[in-house]
């Protein structure tokens, strides 16, 4: 009995290992590539879904990139040490891993994906923040200051020689103002916003390419997607907790609250984005097409914000209005 369950893992090993492997490579290959590296974790969640085994596949996955960062490092002489760059990307892995495999990653009880998410998108954004700090990541601030200089110099070209504006300008948009805005920004929900962007990406397209590949869908999908229960109320009091602590000028706990309140946000954008989904696959073919066209117009366009706020709104109005009724278990569905 054991010998046979011992050769059926040794087979297991012997099949699944070579495609881990290759998805291994492509995602650390993709990190190095510009436009791909937001795509870095798509091979390793296809890895996860298609062949299974996540331990290996995370163990494989680091491994790969571990070599790779000594290796660049030894080619490029560069004396800048391995460390909070690898710790950054071995949990963003982890976390990812996590995602698409739940319980198959840890035994224990199989969290909704929607907690995962947030956890793992915690975790990402904490080690993140620590790593662009300017004592451990000055390559950072100095790529951050450039970036900041050339949106600068683009903000005073917009001014048209308007000798007024220009100095108005000068004094509200300089480079240290902008890098000041970023950091704060990212301190007060940016960061978790950005890991959860790259986990969601990530994580649809690689189910994307198993229903490609595998012509099957195991994902629900947005539109099966409905908010934890009272998180309307996390989102209001977070709410208040900003005003309030702005007020009293208490940083440490305004920046927990932006926190809590971009999660709670996020939630209702990913449910409102279900209610539009759930309800646009009721119209008819070309409504949906001309409807797909507009929101894309949105996004590039200056009204992009009008759109999300829309979409949050719509998401937060489903605690009152039922636009879907959630059948059985819906709710905790592992597909979010």
């Amino acid at each position: 009995m054991i010998q046979e369950e011992s050769g059926s893992f040794q087979q297991k090993i012997q099949t699944r290992f070579p495609a881990i492997i290759l998805c291994a490579g492509l995602s650390v290959f993709f990190m190095n590539v510009g436009f791909l590296s937001l795509f870095f974790l798509v091979p390793v969640g296809y890895a996860v879904m298609v062949y299974g085994s996540p331990w290996i596949a995370f163990f494989t996955v680091t491994g790969f990139y571990v070599l790779s960062g000594v290796i660049i490092r030894m080619i490029s002489n560069s004396s800048i040490l391995i460390g909070m760059d690898i710790f950054h990307f071995i949990i963003m892995f982890l976390g990812f891993i996590w995602i698409m495999a739940g319980s198959k990653l840890i035994n224990t009880v199989n969290m909704r994906t929607a907690y995962r998410f947030i956890l793992a998108s915690a975790a990402s954004a904490v080690v993140f923040l620590v790593f662009i700090s300017g004592t451990l990541n000055p390559a950072f601030n100095t790529f951050l200051a450039e970036t900041a200089e050339i949106v600068s110099s683009l903000i005073f070209s917009s001014a048209g020689g308007d000798a007024v504006r220009t100095s108005s300008l000068q004094q509200y948009m300089t480079v240290e103002a902008i890098i000041d805005t970023v950091k704060r920004v990212m301190l007060r929900g940016g960061a978790i916003a950005t890991m959860s962007f790259l986990f969601f990406l990530n994580r649809h397209i690689s189910y994307t390419f198993v229903m490609l590949t595998k012509r099957q869908r195991k994902d629900l999908g947005l539109k099966c997607f409905f908010a934890p229960a009272n998180s309307v109320w996390i989102l209001t009091g977070s709410l208040a907790v900003i005003f309030l602590t702005r007020l009293i000028n208490a940083e440490i706990p305004e920046i927990l609250a932006w926190n809590v309140f971009v999660i709670c946000a996020m939630i209702f954008l990913a449910q409102g984005a279900g209610i539009a989904i759930f309800l646009l696959e009721r119209q008819s073919t070309t409504f949906r097409l001309i409807f797909n066209v507009v929101v894309i117009l949105l996004i590039i366009s200056p009204l992009s914000t009008i759109l999300i706020a829309a979409i949050l709104l719509l998401g937060i109005s489903e605690n009152w209005v039922t636009f879907r009724a959630p059948k059985g278990d819906s709710i905790s569905t592992p597909g979010l």
